[in-house]
C-alpha cells in the first residue's frame, strides 16, 4: 500500500482526494487539524518559525512503509516546516 502525506491546507486537500481509494493510506499535517491520521500544529508567524519549531512526529509517522507521495503547497507559511525527514 502507498502512503500520501499532505502538509498544509493545500497539501491536505489534495491528499483528501486520494483518501477515497483504498490502496492509499493518507496522513495530514496542518494547523488545528483533527481526525484520524492527522497531526495538528501550532500556528506560527513565519516560515522560519515553522522551521525552528518542528515537533517530534516520529510516533505519528512510525507505521509508514514503502512509497510515499509528499504533497506541499510552497506558498504557505507552513511549508517552512518541511525538512529532511527520514
Amino acid at each position: 500500500m502507498d502512503t500520501v502525506i499532505g502538509l498544509g491546507a493545500a497539501g491536505c486537500r489534495i491528499a483528501d482526494g486520494f483518501a477515497k481509494y483504498p490502496q492509499y493510506d493518507v496522513y495530514k499535517i496542518d494547523v488545528g487539524i483533527t481526525g484520524d491520521n492527522c497531526f495538528a500544529l501550532k500556528q506560527q508567524a513565519t516560515p522560519e518559525d515553522y522551521e525552528k519549531s518542528v515537533p517530534d512526529m516520529s510516533n505519528f509517522l512510525q507505521d509508514i512503509e514503502g512509497d510515499v507521495l509528499f504533497i506541499i503547497g510552497g506558498s504557505g507559511k507552513i511549508s517552512g516546516l518541511y525538512r529532511d525527514w527520514e
